[in-house]
């Protein structure tokens, strides 16, 4: 069992060893621009910190979570549909230079209300919120971006090669390959809601 383990353990490395070889560039430039707005969204949320309330979450799915108007399984599959569609866009839009620049957009508006979600929630929460907001939203949340930018990555990389017309991959791989990414996500997303679902035992929100 312990054999197997280690076996999965190296499988896995080796793939992400692999992924960032084959895309590192895009991976590079896309996580400096994710960092970029994520502080961003922190910096402007801090600036006005004396008025800030959880009212002011841009993200309503999470300020009705907090409050207990949705549910913790409502909360997972609008957070899923979310991924799933942003992910989508990522991956099929980018056949020429308008959709790549809306890639982007996309991209830098989801990392700035993140960075402000999370700094909203650590302001106005207490310790709770640190450990909540930073922690748990911030951890997670940053290997949810880092999937959704390597999709991002796989399919700007795609349509370069297609363009040059040295793309020998075939479309099956790249359907499974997304599979594979969105299923992890998904798993993540659920552990993320979950975990966050705890912070009702610490805080109300009205």
């Amino acid at each position: 069992m312990k054999t197997k383990l280690i076996r999965i353990k190296e499988t896995i490395l080796r793939s992400i060893c692999r992924l960032f070889q084959v895309y590192k560039y895009y991976l590079i430039v896309f996580f400096i621009v994710f960092l970029i707005f994520f502080i961003t969204g922190i910096m402007t949320c801090a600036k006005y910190s004396s008025d800030i309330s959880c009212g002011n979450l841009i993200n309503k799915y999470m300020y009705s979570f907090l409050t207990r108007e949705l549910s913790y399984i409502s909360f997972f599959l609008v957070s899923t549909i979310f991924f799933v569609l942003a992910s989508l866009i990522f991956l099929l839009l980018t056949n020429n230079l308008f959709f790549k620049i809306l890639d982007i957009l996309i991209l830098i508006l989801m990392s700035y209300i993140w960075g402000f979600d999370i700094c909203v929630i650590i302001l106005t929460l207490g310790l709770a919120g640190v450990f909540f907001g930073a922690i748990v939203l911030g951890g997670f949340g940053l290997i949810i971006f880092l999937v959704l930018i390597l999709i991002m990555a796989i399919a700007f990389r795609r349509f370069r090669d297609k363009k040059k017309c040295v793309d020998s991959t075939p479309l099956k791989s790249y359907v499974v390959l997304y599979l594979y990414i969105v299923c992890f996500a998904v798993i993540l997303i659920f552990l993320m809601c979950i975990i966050f679902s705890i912070i009702h035992i610490f805080v109300i929100v009205d």
